[in-house]
């Protein structure tokens, strides 16, 4: 359930459940100074009752019980609380004055006690502020043009997107909560949220006087918050520079004569895990696998077919300022999300996409999971191509690219899993170290991979060890770009800055970022597939390189593992995956090329069950009945 949806507490009286609904702060406090005030005025009245010298009031008032902030928070109770404590105030100062049991002195002491009463409960003093509003009672004088600096900065300066931040609420956070902690940072009405059952994900639009870090202190301070953090900026992890060589297809073409130029599908073996699965004799479902992307092509030959536009679309951004984010139809690659304008130029999502799917049989390119000429051509995988690359970047060239953002990941993820998509392909990826911002991204990605949902991410173009995300999350598969020698020009900076090369030729590529944080590795460099042509913005394909290529060489063999047994748990695809790759650099997982070469030959035909059950029986031959083996002690070490 979400929202307010969401079960109350329960109170339980003698066995009797009973449903309680939950007191916010904010009337927990006005009944806790209404009790205050009622309880202060009864002490005063007894201690002006039994005091000898008639200065009960006095003695109260010196003692603090009766004080301005006792008087409760609506303005018509406190006027008419009041009223009432001056009148009988002063009924008893006259009682007092006429029983003859007091002197002058003693009853001028009462109606100096009665005046400074009165004066006290006549203007209740503010209640101490809490939360979000506390945080912003302390920001200095200059909060306002520090915020106005940080507005007129350049997005990719920030890093992060200004006037707007992350906020992932608590799971029993109620949709008028949510709205709560919105509205006292600067944001009008209910957002729509990136639903997780961990706690809904959503951008909050800040007042313009005060800064992102101040906005992130602020909304942190408040109970409904779990998470808050800037809204940073990613990128597609590709390499322009190595994206110059382009061609057509034949139109004459009867086969896929351009597949003599994918290098990558015999390197990690992808014609044996369709033949595997052909022969396997199993009715095979197609596996849905998301890219989270620049969008694609919907007028390419080779993504006719494999991409499901039922499932695809952009993100739009509708009202950022209330938060309102719709999922519109996806019109092609490079435009900007909502509109019918191409600023730029962008063929990031259809390269991906043609690397997974591009249909077997027409002419052009074969997807890692297209299936070839074998009898499952095209049905093996179906892509949904989310375009959540909703900002506009610029270049120190001046050119402009689109770039996405924390929040558009965790939506474009959110809808991957509600669309029932197992697999999610993340050529992208931001640097940080915001511990904070660090936490949620584990917290959501583990979420989804407990629902079955295998996410593969580019480790990044910088040749670095520095971790990008979400590619360093815990649950995420994070991939090497490796290259080949013979199969990348000869000019590749890749020859000149290799450190290491397998027998076979395998070095990792020159720009790859690296490290033991990293998983898999897979073909990046050279990678031949589906584009849109610069400059003619006709369909075509060309080579592009970067870890953006190599992520989605794996996330097609994690599919091709789906399909050979729906069954397995996005965990138990990943230790398929990275048991059966090929040691390239040193024996076991290294910083160099993570568990190895993908191998999707190997990895289909450990999950098939019908391999599993022969190494069952073969194993334990007195149990040959028992059919099913599950690898579940699989794992492998981050």
């Amino acid at each position: 359930m979400r929202g307010d949806e969401r079960s109350r507490p329960a109170v339980f009286f003698w066995g009797v459940r009973r449903e309680r609904a939950p007191m916010k702060n904010a009337d927990f406090r006005k009944w806790q100074k209404a009790l205050g005030a009622t309880l202060s005025v009864l002490l005063a009245f007894t201690l002006a009752w039994a005091s000898p010298m008639g200065g009960g009031f006095g003695q109260a008032a010196a003692l603090g019980v009766v004080a301005a902030d006792a008087v409760p928070m609506s303005d018509g109770a406190a006027a008419g609380d009041e009223q009432a404590a001056g009148e009988t105030v002063l009924e008893a100062a006259a009682e007092l004055g006429t029983s003859g049991t007091s002197d002058a002195s003693a009853s001028e002491q009462v109606a100096a006690d009665v005046g400074r009463v009165e004066f006290e409960v006549e203007g209740p003093s503010a209640e101490p502020a809490s939360g979000a509003e506390a945080v912003l009672a302390q920001a200095d004088a200059d909060e306002a043009q520090r915020a106005a600096e940080e507005r007129a900065a350049d997005v990719d300066e920030l890093g992060y997107v200004p006037g707007e931040i992350v906020v992932i609420y608590e799971e029993d956070a109620s949709v008028s909560e949510q709205a709560d902690v919105a509205a006292a940072i600067g944001t009008e009405g209910e957002s729509e949220p990136a639903p997780f059952d961990s706690g809904d994900a959503a951008v909050v639009d800040i007042a313009d006087e005060i800064t992102v870090d101040t906005a992130v202190e602020a909304a942190a301070a408040e109970d409904a918050v779990k998470y808050a953090f800037p809204n940073y900026v990613a990128k597609s992890f590709d390499e322009p520079a190595a994206s110059a060589q382009s061609s057509a297809a034949s139109p004459l073409a009867t086969g896929d004569e351009l597949a003599s130029q994918q290098w990558y599908l015999s390197a990690v073996k992808a014609p044996e895990a369709w033949s595997l699965l052909a022969a396997s004799g199993r009715i095979v479902e197609s596996v849905k696998v998301a890219v989270l992307d620049t969008g694609a092509s919907i007028s390419h030959s080779d993504l006719q077919g494999p991409l499901d536009m039922s499932r695809s679309g952009e993100v739009v951004w509708a009202d950022m300022k209330a938060g309102k984010v719709s999922f519109k139809p996806l019109r092609g690659d490079g435009y900007l999300n909502g509109t019918n304008e191409m600023p730029f130029y962008s063929t990031h999502g259809t390269h991906v996409a043609g690397i997974i799917a591009a249909k077997a049989g027409n002419g052009g390119v074969l997807g890692v999971a297209s299936g070839g000429s074998t009898t499952l051509a095209n049905k093996i995988v179906s892509v949904a191509a989310i375009d959540i690359f909703s900002c506009i970047g610029e270049g120190d060239d001046g050119a402009k690219f689109s770039s996405a953002t924390v929040l558009d990941i965790l939506y474009g993820l959110a809808k991957a899993r509600d669309m029932g998509c197992s697999v999610v392909n993340m050529s992208l990826g931001f640097y940080t170290d915001d511990e904070t911002c660090i936490a949620a991204l584990n917290e959501k990605t583990s979420e989804l991979d407990g629902q079955g949902v295998v996410q593969v991410c580019a480790a990044g173009n910088d040749h670095t060890v520095a971790k990008s995300y979400p590619a360093a999350c815990d649950a995420t598969l994070s991939v090497i770009s490796l290259s080949k020698r013979g199969a990348i020009p000869s000019n590749s900076s890749t020859y000149s800055m290799k450190t290491w090369e397998s027998a076979d030729g395998y070095m990792r590529s020159w720009f790859s970022n690296y490290g033991d944080w990293c998983d898999i590795a897979a073909p990046g460099e050279n990678i031949y597939s589906t584009g849109v042509l610069e400059g003619t913005l006709k369909n075509g394909y060309l080579s592009m390189s970067g870890t953006s290529m190599a992520s989605p060489v794996v996330a097609a063999a994690a599919a091709l593992v789906q399909a050979a047994d729906p069954d397995l748990s996005a965990a138990e695809v990943k230790d398929v995956l990275c048991r059966t790759a090929v040691d390239l650099h040193t024996t076991g997982k290294d910083g160099e090329s993570g568990w190895g070469l993908v191998n999707a030959g190997a990895a289909v035909k450990t999950a098939l069950p019908s391999w599993r059950g022969r190494a069952w029986n073969l194993m334990f031959p007195r149990r040959s009945r028992l059919r099913v083996w599950r690898m579940r002690s699989w794992r492998f070490p981050r």
